[in-house]
């Protein structure tokens, strides 16, 4: 049995501070962060959230399109995804 909010713990945690770093203005660090925190394999709803932001302030609407997408694919009650969708 594995408890699923250790899995996804350390996910969440990498888009937090990718959040953090963002909002300070680094957005190539943020990226780097919620890239990592995809990488774990997992559905992020957060990281995806979060890539599709920091795309849309870059101005890539499509690439940002695409990530909150993927959000509501991974969650599909994320109403900020919905939002920026």
């Amino acid at each position: 049995f594995v408890d699923s909010a250790d899995v996804f713990e350390p996910a969440r945690a990498l888009a937090n501070a990718a959040d953090a770093q963002r909002l300070r203005g680094d957005l190539d660090e943020a990226l780097k962060l919620y890239d990592f925190a995809l990488e774990s394999g997992h559905s992020n709803e957060l990281a995806w959230c979060g890539k599709g932001q920091v795309a849309l302030e870059k101005g890539r609407f499509a690439e940002a399109a695409s990530c909150y997408a993927e959000a509501v694919g991974a969650t599909p009650t994320h109403a900020v995804a919905w939002t920026n969708l």
